[in-house]
């Protein structure tokens, strides 16, 4: 499957945007949790 480059750059800032809100989420958890 072919994908235009444009394309896969911003498929991979989306994936990153919601790692990072993922990430922040379970600290957020986490200290609310164990803080």
């Amino acid at each position: 499957m072919f994908y235009p480059q444009s394309g896969w750059v911003i498929i991979v800032q989306y994936e990153l945007i919601e790692v990072e809100k993922l990430r922040t989420g379970i600290k957020k958890a986490a200290k609310a949790a164990y803080g």
